[in-house]
């Protein structure tokens, strides 16, 4: 698999798919989707995460458990956030939690523990508006819990991009921008998602390098 994706890591000549979406609401993957990811630069040595987009529970809390990584001790990076797709108000997504795992496989290095949810527009009318971002609940660093101290803005910049990257070209893709502050240090993350297939490149996000689409597996 893993000398597979390597040679996937060109990108195809041939567009995979530029169909733009067709509602106004971002669509999530179909539960049970998988994929793999290509972290940092392809080639010799190259790291790659799998991916899961699955029904779960966050503290009891009904939920979607998105993964990306190993979590194991050969690898233990990662990243593990609870969602909420079908909420009241179908135009937001709800976070209940994100996990940040590092040099241990046996706990995350950081949490983030959001109460209530921290809300995120998912409709493309919202595009090119400054949206703010001020979650409450807690930071849990190396096992310490603080209160959460995040504040910033963020946009839908575009609805109708496309994207090349090893796992093809890609069009009808939705761009995020974020500019945070945390702990008063500035945070500036890019998020790059396609309609039912979900995320297809981050940058920036929570310290990582680039983390970008390699393979889809729908169930």
């Amino acid at each position: 698999m893993i000398l597979l994706l390597a040679l996937m890591a060109c990108t195809t000549e041939e567009p995979v798919d530029t169909a733009p979406d067709e509602t106004n609401l971002f669509e999530p993957p179909p539960e049970g989707t998988t994929w793999e990811y290509l972290v940092g630069a392809a080639g010799a040595g190259a790291t790659y995460w799998p991916g899961v987009f699955a029904d779960g529970a966050y503290k009891g809390e009904p939920s979607t458990e998105v993964t990306f990584g190993d979590f194991t001790e050969a690898q233990p990076e990662g990243i593990r956030a609870w969602i909420v797709v079908d909420d009241a108000d179908a135009s937001i997504l709800l976070v209940r939690a994100i996990e940040v795992w590092g040099g241990r496989s046996d706990t995350p290095t950081r949490e983030y523990r959001f109460e209530p949810p921290m809300g995120i527009h998912r409709d493309q009318l919202r595009e090119d508006e400054d949206l703010t971002l001020a979650p409450t609940g807690e930071f849990v660093i190396n096992g310490t819990v603080q209160d959460m101290d995040i504040q910033g803005t963020y946009a839908l910049t575009n609805v109708n991009d496309t994207l090349d990257v090893p796992y093809g070209r890609l069009g009808g893709c939705w761009i995020y921008e974020f500019e945070l502050v945390e702990r008063g240090i500035k945070v500036a993350t890019q998020l790059e998602l396609k309609p039912r297939i979900g995320l297809v490149r981050a940058r920036g996000l929570l310290g990582f390098n680039d983390i970008t689409l390699a393979e889809v597996y729908e169930p």
